[in-house]
């Protein structure tokens, strides 16, 4: 079973494999503009011919041009897929920590049973923040407000709650914190405040 260390690990050996890419010799080509001028010459001797910069060049030039082009292209071709997969891997890395993170989160969460719900929420959510910014991607946000999200699948597969019944239980824990004579003892058993 992956942990969030293990998950953390591999979304940044994706971010080390990335950086290695963007930063080879076609990468900073890329990046600083080398053959862009190239680049349009060669597509321009099939699209538009009459370009005043193909004018001026020689049909040695022109030639040399359609020799260089194809293979230039398939590297650029080659780079722009490799691109791409980093960013899905990158994208699905992160997926991947934040539901192991909410599942973790979720254990946490089932294991101290005491103390008001709202608390022992807002205890774990600060808790995956931190460690969201502080191991993975260094934005400090989780949430569960949106059950779909990574993070939220996670949390609440473990801790068997769903969106609706926790947001009603928080809503009930915020009117016991105003006016806690108004709840039967039960419930506030049941939402963490007996021992209050």
């Amino acid at each position: 079973m992956k942990t969030f260390d293990s998950c953390c690990k591999a979304y940044h050996a994706i971010l080390e494999e990335a950086c290695a890419h963007f930063s080879s010799e076609l990468g900073v080509e890329i990046r600083d503009k080398v053959m862009l001028a190239e680049v349009n010459l060669y597509l321009d001797l099939d699209n538009w011919p009459d370009n005043p910069e193909l004018q001026a060049l020689t049909e040695a030039q022109k030639q040399t041009l359609r020799e260089w082009g194809p293979g230039y292209m398939q590297r650029l071709q080659a780079f722009h897929k490799k691109t791409d997969e980093l960013e899905q891997a990158r994208y699905q890395a992160v997926c991947q920590a934040l539901r192991v993170l909410g599942e973790q989160m979720g254990a946490e969460f089932n294991g101290k049973p005491i103390g008001p719900l709202d608390q022992r929420v807002a205890d774990v959510l600060s808790k995956a923040d931190l460690l969201r910014k502080t191991q993975l991607d260094g934005f400090g946000y989780v949430d569960v407000l949106e059950p779909e999200s990574n993070f939220a699948k996670g949390f609440f597969k473990v801790t068997m709650l769903n969106k609706t019944g926790l947001f009603s239980d928080l809503k009930l824990c915020s009117q016991i914190r105003e006016n806690g004579s108004r709840f039967s003892d039960e419930e506030k058993a049941r939402l963490g405040f007996h021992q209050e």
